[in-house]
């Protein structure tokens, strides 16, 4: 191990798995997320969340505000155009319960005004999702949908040959000692 340009060691900036050495930075990006060391997801949280009103925005006058169309309708396309740009990649994502509840907080508001409730009357999102799934949409929480995603993922990557780098990395084994105190338990 050298020293970076800080002059600090530089044990920890870089891994091996089977002699290929992989460097350890702050962030990178991984189709399309915005991974970040450490596994925070807030500035991956805060665009999907944009990603997610802008798309609602877009067609908030042409559809969800247009008289002429059916609910059911208005649900499919808010299933199809709006929540495909919030849970974009979300296989990859591991989700803190606060940021999960902002995330569900986002879709709750948005159905809330497709849908006509008050803010003022307090409609929980279960509620909601159980109304849209009455009128003909099958619709599930957010927080269930990323952890569909992430066990199809985890299924994928079972199923591969064990050659495979990820494989490796998700199942190896970690030399020497492990760092004080509880460690973190959520993948899925």
């Amino acid at each position: 191990p050298g020293r970076d340009e800080e002059g600090n060691d530089d044990e920890k900036s870089e891994f091996v798995v089977d002699g290929n050495i992989i460097e350890i930075v702050d962030v990178f990006k991984y189709l399309g997320t915005q991974e970040e060391n450490g596994g925070k997801l807030n500035k991956e949280l805060k665009k999907r969340l944009e990603c997610m009103q802008r798309s609602y925005d877009k067609y908030n006058n042409v559809i969800f505000r247009n008289k002429h169309l059916r609910m059911i309708k208005k649900l499919q396309m808010f299933k199809c155009m709006v929540i495909p740009a919030g849970n974009y990649n979300c296989s990859c994502w591991s989700l803190t319960k606060k940021q999960m509840k902002k995330m569900n907080s986002t879709v709750r508001r948005m159905l809330m005004r497709l849908l006509g409730f008050k803010w003022k009357s307090f409609v929980s999102y279960d509620y909601i999702i159980k109304f849209v799934n009455l009128l003909g949409v099958k619709m599930i929480p957010m927080s269930i949908m990323i952890q569909k995603q992430r066990l199809k993922l985890f299924g994928h990557i079972v199923r591969m040959t064990d050659d495979r780098d990820i494989k490796k990395v998700l199942f190896g084994e970690i030399e020497g000692k492990r760092l004080q105190g509880k460690p973190a338990t959520q993948w899925i």
